[in-house]
């Protein structure tokens, strides 16, 4: 489990950033410094050209997932 708002390493290669708002414990995961697995937390929308939450199923917090994504923009860089 993780209980910090800091990224853990789960396995070679694969980083786990919290990201509290899609859910309580939403996770999403980054492998090899390069890919994101976010689930439902943010998705790439076409309309926009950029990353966007789905407020229709961020099941906790809108606002928590809006401070948490504030918090870590600084380690969501991928491809």
């Amino acid at each position: 489990m993780i209980r910090d708002a800091e990224p853990v390493t789960v396995a070679d290669g694969v980083i786990a950033h919290p990201l509290t708002g899609h859910t309580r414990g939403s996770v999403p995961f980054l492998v090899d410094e390069r890919y994101r697995f976010t689930g439902d937390s943010v998705y790439w929308s076409r309309e926009l050209g950029d990353l966007e939450i789905a407020e229709t199923v961020t099941w906790y917090s809108v606002e928590l997932l809006a401070e948490s994504l504030a918090a870590s923009v600084g380690r969501l860089r991928f491809e």
